[in-house]
């Protein structure tokens, strides 16, 4: 599923009315990089994303979210600031994020149209197609492998009551011993040969 230009909001709504013949095997959520010019905000970027996202794992169990490609026209550090966003948002619905911008010089021009937002045919869309592979390849392995880490609960866990604390008793049975008188610190002990000799006190 794809709009031309369409933002998390326009993503979400395209998800709600989707009818698939069948249940894919993993759902790669490409990271809206429209939201960068769209919203007014990062952090409302980041709401809409969260919304985006909650009604893609609510529709289908397996998810991945691959990140969006760089763009030329947009400060570096807005769109990490819009990545640093959608991470949080994926992790905390229990998604894994995928980062791609590693895989985009911007000094590398044939990677983008002239408009500097859009990917060329040529260089930097056969990039993007590959992330998706292993994000999608990653994710179906470790469901096979740790199917249980995986799975979704279908119910939100509940919480057990607070355990009640017990304090343990201490019971001594048996003779009780005297300690041997404690030396006076005022009086002095001489040793000799073996044996010990109090004769002297202050």
């Amino acid at each position: 599923m794809s709009t031309p230009g369409a933002a998390a909001k326009d993503l979400r709504a395209e998800v709600l009315n989707a009818a698939l013949d069948r249940t894919p095997d993993v759902v790669c959520v490409l990271a809206p990089s429209n939201n960068l010019t769209s919203s007014r905000t990062v952090i409302e970027a980041g709401e809409e994303f969260a919304l985006l996202l909650s009604s893609v794992c609510e529709k289908w169990d397996e998810v991945v979210v691959v990140d969006f490609p760089p763009r030329l026209n947009v400060p570096v550090d807005v769109q990490e600031h819009l990545r640093n966003q959608y991470r949080v948002k994926a992790v905390s619905a229990g998604v894994r994020y995928w980062s791609v911008a590693e895989q985009f010089p911007m000094n590398d021009l044939q990677l983008w149209y002239k408009d500097s937002v859009h990917l060329s045919d040529s260089d930097g869309m056969p990039i993007l197609a590959k992330a998706f592979f292993p994000a999608a390849h990653d994710h179906l392995l470790r469901k096979v492998l740790d199917p249980v880490s995986t799975k979704k609960p279908d119910v939100s866990p509940k919480t057990s009551p607070p355990a009640r604390r017990i304090s343990p008793k201490v019971v001594v049975k048996g003779e009780v011993r005297h300690m041997p008188r404690r030396p006076d610190p005022s009086e002095w002990t001489f040793s000799e040969c073996g044996k010990k000799v109090n004769d002297c006190r202050l």
